[in-house]
């Protein structure tokens, strides 16, 4: 009886076809974030004509993965809707945590000044 009744609420939930794409978007999505972080430290001191290439490579791929967006089913917005209101989601908190020093890739010592 369970085996026949996951399926029927997989179905009904609409999870069963986003699970695996989700994933694939997920770590697209995260790659573009470190493709992005890259280009921001090693172009930003060169020219910006070198720039463009790889920044409009980086662009088309998030247009790619943009394309395939998925639209969570209308629980989860509840839920989320629901952790948002309890305090769980708290946007300066995870600016703290993603703020990383950034290393300054000009060279320093003696002479650099």
């Amino acid at each position: 009886m369970i085996a026949g009744l996951i399926p029927a609420l997989a179905d009904a939930l609409k999870v069963e076809t986003s699970v695996t794409e989700i994933g694939h978007l997920a770590a697209e999505f995260r790659s573009l974030q470190d493709r992005f972080r890259r280009l921001a430290l090693v172009t930003c001191y060169s020219d910006s004509v070198r720039a463009e290439a790889p920044l409009v490579e980086v662009m088309d791929r998030t247009d790619g993965a943009r394309r395939a967006s998925i639209t969570p089913p209308e629980w989860c917005f509840f839920f989320a809707q629901m952790k948002i209101e309890k305090g769980h989601y708290d946007s300066q908190s995870i600016r703290r945590r993603n703020k990383r020093p950034t290393r300054n890739p000009l060279p320093r010592g003696p002479g650099f000044g």
